[in-house]
C-alpha cells in the first residue's frame, strides 16, 4: 500500500537519483578469488554473494511487478485526429544500457519517430531517463511498451504437439523447459565483464584482447599473479577505473539468471490456412508419436518481474518481451522478396544464422564468437552447406566493426550474393554512439507486434500472466475423474435421500387418500340410498297420479253415459227377446252395474251358438256386446251362461291411453 501511494504521488522516477540497489561489497572482498567460477572464460567475474530471497524481499522493482492499474477511458488525442498516431513505446536493453523509441504505426509498417538512450544501470532510473528525453521531443507519450533484451533466448524446437491441437499453458511450459533450460543457462555467458565493458564503451576490443592474453600468460606461469581476475587486471593496466568496473558488476548481478523459475513463449512454426480436419477434431489420442516445429522463447522469471516492476514504477504497461536473436530476420521479410531467406546476425558475443521462408522460421543456429574481428572461417563453419536454390545471404551487425572485405570473402567462398542488411533510418536523429543498424532488431519486433509481419516469424513472451479460463481446468482427466466420483457419490446419496423422502411422502399421501376415499365412499353410499328412495317415491307419485287421472276419467265417462244406460235398458231387453227362438228358453237375467248375465237353455250346442250370434248382433246397436259365453251340458238340455257389458271398448281405450305399456302387453 505504501508503494502504491508513492506511485500515485510520483508517477515517474527521477533519473538523477542513485540506483535502487547499488549495494557492492568492499573492494578487498571483490579482489579475493573464489573457488567456483560460473563461466569458463578467463575474463569472467564472480557474482556477488547475495541471497536471492533477501534481494527480492527488499527490491521495489519486484514488488512493483504485482501492481495492476485500473483501466481508464482513453479519448482520441488531437494528434491522432490529424493523422499523427503514436501507439507504442519500444525499448531495447543490453550491456550498453537502455534505448527507447516512440513508434508510429502505419498501414504498411511501423516507424521509429524518436529515439533516446540511457546508460543508467538501474532499470527504473533508466526507463525514467529515456522517458525524460523522449518527452523533450514529444509532449505526450503512449502508455504501452515492449522490450527487446538478450536475456530472452529463442530457439526452434521439435515438440510432440500439433499446432491444430495445442496443449494447456502448463503442459507447453513444461515441454519447452526441457528444450530451453540449458540454452538459458548458457545465455549467462553473454553477460561477461569484458563484453559489458566493451559494449558500454569503457574498453576497446583490442584492450580486451590484451587483458585476456595477459591473463592466459599469468595462468600459464602460475604463482599469485595467476589468481587475478579480468576486471582487476584491466584496472591495474589503467584501461578502466574502479567505478566503471563496479558499475558493470552491479549490472551483471541484475542480468544474470540465478533462479530456476523460467517463463516461456511459443509460436507454431507451421502455418496452415485450412481448418482442422475431421480426423483431427474427432481424434481423442494425443499427438505423441509425431513432432512439429515450434518457435519458442524463454527468460528468467525474476528478471521478467524486475523489468515489469521498473515499467510499472514509471506508469507504463509492458506488454511483451522480444528476443534480440531473430528480430532482425523478422524484419527482413518486409525488404526481401525472395522465398528462401538467410540472415547471419553478428552480435557482441555470438553469431546466429537464421533461415526460413517469407512466412516461417526454418532454422536458428548460434555459436560463441571468437575474440577480435568477425572471423571468416567461423562464419563459414556456422553457415555450412547452403541450399542450391539460395541466391543471396544477408548479414546484419549491430556494431560498426563489420569489415567490408568480409562480405566479398563470404561471396567468394559461398558462390552467392552477400549483402549487408541495413536499417531504414527515415532521417531519424540518432544518439551518440548508436549506429543505424542497431535498430534492425527494434524495427522487426515492432512490425511483428503490430501485425505487419506473419506471426510465425517470431516468438515473444507475454509480460502479463495469462491465466487460462477456469472452466478449461475442469475438463482435465484428473479433474474429470474427481468430478465424476463426486457426482456419482452425491447422486447416489441424493437418490437415496430422495427415495426416503418420496417413500415417506407417498405413504402419508396414500393414508390421506384412503381416508378421503372412505369418506367419499360413505357419502356416495348415502347418496345412492337417498337416490333410490327418491326414485321409489317418484314412481309411487307417478302411479298415484296415473290412477287418479284414470279414475277421474272413468268417473267422467260413467257420469256422461249414465243417462243413456238407463234409457237403453228397455231396448236391450227387447233385443234379448228378439234373439230368442222357439227352441231357446230364457231362464234367468241378472244385472250388476253395466253387466248382464243371461242363463239360457238350448236343446243343443249348435242352437246355443246360433242364439249367441243373434244376441251379439241384436245388442250391438244399443251399445252392449257379448263378453263371454260359458256352455254347461246337463243330462237333458244344454245350459249356456252369457255375459253382456256396456261399451267395453271405451274402457279398454281409456286404459290404453293412460298406460301404453300395459296396453301393448
Amino acid at each position: 500500500m505504501k508503494l502504491l501511494k508513492a506511485l500515485r504521488t510520483k508517477p515517474a522516477v527521477e533519473p538523477n537519483q542513485p540506483p535502487t540497489d547499488f549495494d557492492l561489497g568492499s573492494p578487498a572482498t571483490e579482489l579475493e578469488p573464489v573457488p567456483s567460477n560460473p563461466f569458463t572464460s578467463v575474463e569472467s567475474e564472480p557474482l556477488f554473494e547475495k541471497s536471492a530471497d533477501n534481494s527480492q524481499a527488499s527490491d521495489p522493482e519486484l514488488d512493483a511487478a504485482n501492481l495492476t492499474s485500473k483501466p481508464k477511458l482513453r479519448l482520441p488525442e488531437v494528434g491522432q485526429l490529424l493523422g499523427e498516431s503514436y501507439q507504442l513505446l519500444a525499448f531495447q536493453a543490453g550491456s550498453f544500457g537502455l534505448r527507447g523509441a516512440v513508434i508510429q504505426n502505419g498501414k504498411q509498417q511501423a516507424n521509429i519517430r524518436a529515439l533516446a538512450e540511457s546508460r543508467n544501470i538501474d532499470f527504473t532510473r533508466a526507463v525514467a531517463d529515456v522517458l525524460d528525453q523522449l518527452l523533450q521531443q514529444h509532449r505526450r507519450l503512449p502508455k504501452r511498451a515492449i522490450l527487446l533484451t538478450p536475456s530472452v533466448v529463442t530457439a526452434l524446437v521439435q515438440l510432440p504437439v500439433s499446432p491444430l491441437r495445442p496443449r494447456s499453458d502448463e503442459q507447453m511450459q513444461e515441454l519447452i523447459r526441457w528444450e530451453l533450460e540449458g540454452a538459458i543457462s548458457q545465455q549467462n555467458k553473454h553477460w561477461m565483464i569484458g563484453s559489458m565493458l566493451v559494449e558500454r564503451g569503457y574498453l576497446t576490443p583490442d584492450q580486451r584482447d590484451e587483458v585476456v592474453e595477459q591473463l592466459q600468460q599469468r595462468q600459464t606461469e602460475g604463482g599469485p599473479q595467476s589468481l587475478v581476475r579480468f576486471g582487476d587486471l584491466a584496472v591495474q593496466l589503467g584501461f578502466i577505473d574502479r567505478d566503471q568496473l563496479e558499475e558493470c558488476f552491479t549490472l551483471q548481478g541484475k542480468l544474470i539468471s540465478i533462479d530456476d523459475d523460467l517463463v516461456y513463449g511459443w509460436q507454431a512454426s507451421e502455418s496452415t490456412r485450412e481448418g482442422p480436419s475431421d480426423e483431427v477434431l474427432m481424434s481423442e489420442e494425443e499427438d505423441n508419436d509425431s513432432s512439429h516445429p515450434w518457435l519458442v522463447s524463454g527468460m528468467s522469471k525474476t528478471l521478467q518481474r524486475r523489468w515489469i516492476g521498473a515499467f510499472n514504477l514509471n506508469g507504463l504497461k509492458l506488454e511483451a518481451f522480444y528476443p534480440v536473436i531473430g528480430s532482425a530476420f523478422a524484419g527482413l521479410g518486409q525488404y526481401c522478396e525472395l522465398e528462401l531467406q538467410y540472415l547471419l546476425e553478428v552480435q557482441q558475443e555470438q553469431l546466429a544464422l537464421v533461415s526460413g521462408n517469407r512466412n516461417t522460421v526454418a532454422e536458428i543456429l548460434t555459436t560463441a564468437r571468437s575474440r577480435g574481428p568477425v572471423d571468416l572461417h567461423q562464419c563459414l563453419d556456422l553457415i555450412g552447406v547452403l541450399p542450391s536454390d539460395l541466391n543471396r545471404l544477408y548479414i546484419s551487425c549491430s556494431q560498426a566493426e563489420l569489415q567490408p572485405e568480409l562480405l566479398q570473402d563470404l561471396a567468394d567462398h559461398l558462390g552467392i550474393d552477400v549483402q549487408r542488411f541495413s536499417a531504414q533510418s527515415h532521417h531519424l536523429e540518432l544518439p551518440a554512439r548508436v549506429p543505424a543498424d542497431a535498430l534492425l532488431a527494434l524495427q522487426g519486433s515492432i512490425n511483428h507486434h503490430f501485425g505487419h509481419l506473419p506471426i510465425t516469424r517470431q516468438s515473444r513472451i507475454s509480460a502479463t500472466e495469462t491465466k487460462s479460463a477456469r472452466w478449461k481446468s475442469w475438463f482435465q482427466p484428473k479433474n474429470l475423474a474427481v468430478a465424476a466420483s463426486v457426482l456419482l457419490v452425491t447422486g447416489m446419496f441424493s437418490f437415496l435421500g430422495w427415495m426416503e423422502w418420496n417413500t415417506r411422502y407417498q405413504t402419508e399421501r396414500l393414508a390421506a387418500l384412503e381416508a378421503e376415499f372412505d369418506r367419499e365412499l360413505k357419502v356416495k353410499n348415502q347418496l345412492q340410498a337417498l337416490y333410490a328412495d327418491s326414485l321409489k317415491i317418484k314412481g309411487a307419485i307417478a302411479d298415484s297420479q296415473q290412477q287418479s287421472d284414470l279414475t277421474l276419467l272413468l268417473a267422467n265417462e260413467i257420469e256422461a253415459n249414465l243417462g243413456y244406460r238407463v234409457q237403453s235398458l228397455s231396448p236391450l231387453l227387447k233385443a234379448i227377446a228378439l234373439a230368442l227362438s222357439p227352441e231357446i228358453i230364457l231362464g234367468q237375467i241378472l244385472k250388476q252395474g253395466d253387466d248382464l248375465s243371461l242363463e239360457v237353455l238350448a236343446p243343443s250346442s249348435s242352437s246355443a251358438q246360433e242364439y249367441v250370434a243373434r244376441l251379439s248382433e241384436f245388442v250391438q246397436p244399443v251399445g252392449y256386446q257379448v263378453m263371454n259365453s260359458n256352455p254347461k251340458a246337463d243330462s237333458d238340455d244344454f245350459r249356456l251362461l252369457v255375459q253382456l257389458t256396456y261399451q267395453h271398448g271405451l274402457t279398454s281405450q281409456l286404459l290404453a291411453d293412460s298406460n301404453p305399456a300395459q296396453a301393448g302387453e
